[in-house]
């Protein structure tokens, strides 16, 4: 199904003729959908609107047939990786969209992000958030993934310790017990998912760090912030492949 993101899909009432931006009319033209076929709107917080595609002439629009909306995950999953070079990163918020993970947090560590400040990394930053788009309106994901700027490790740390974090709402504020720290560790202490258990948790953050790991300063900030540390198994995996090897290993816990 062919989705396209309206910001008051909840305010909408069925039978309604919603007409599509101009960006999106295009999206339809390339992707050739037809009069008739069914669409899906998205609001990003849950709330979805499907019709049917209707067009004349250079405009176009979807007739309202039903809605409804999607609750919110919880625990809510937020994936905190090292910024990576290239465009791997964009792979990386590309993946944690489709794997519905609520929250990316690049990470500007001892090991990564050397540079990437200012215009470079707002630059950055807009591209991610047009990633994000593409990547809800692929996979169906009713919540928009949020990326937040790039931070240190320990401003992060300090962002959790006085939640709600950027953009969550006031009813979301989580006290620390209920936010547990998941590291994806390179070090042999590490244990295996099966010792762990996330009954009662809210948030679950899942720390990756970038080419060359986490530096033995962050480890000891994750280990004071009572961090799990989780092998992904003997051999050393790529940082985007480690980001989907993680999320993946806390989704099937959950289950």
């Amino acid at each position: 199904m062919i989705r396209f993101f309206l910001k008051s899909a909840k305010d909408t009432a069925v039978g309604e003729l919603v007409a599509l931006e101009k960006e999106d009319l295009r999206h339809a033209k390339v992707l050739r959908l037809r009069e008739g076929e069914r669409v899906e709107l998205l609001n990003g917080a849950g709330s979805f609107l499907r019709g049917v595609f209707l067009k004349d002439m250079e405009k176009g629009g979807v007739q309202i047939e039903s809605s409804g909306s999607a609750p919110k995950e919880i625990p809510e999953i937020i994936l905190a990786v090292g910024l990576t070079q290239g465009g791997t990163f964009e792979t990386i918020v590309r993946q944690a969209v489709e794997l519905g993970v609520g929250v990316v947090v690049p990470l500007k560590s001892d090991h990564a992000g050397a540079g990437v400040d200012g215009k470079r990394a707002a630059s950055k930053h807009e591209r991610w958030e047009r990633i994000v788009d593409e990547g809800c309106k692929q996979s169906g994901n009713y919540w928009r993934t949020r990326v937040l700027p790039l931070q240190r490790p320990e401003e992060f740390l300090k962002e959790v310790a006085a939640a709600p974090l950027p953009g969550d709402s006031a009813e979301s504020k989580s006290p620390t017990a209920d936010v547990v720290h998941i590291v994806a560790a390179l070090n042999e202490d590490a244990a295996g998912w099966r010792k762990n258990d996330f009954q009662g948790a809210k948030k679950i953050i899942v720390w990756v760090g970038p080419e060359g790991d986490f530096s033995k300063e962050e480890y000891r900030l994750l280990k004071g912030a009572g961090a799990r540390f989780i092998s992904l198994g003997k051999t050393v995996l790529r940082v985007e492949t480690a980001c989907v090897a993680a999320v993946a290993g806390v989704r099937t816990v959950l289950q």
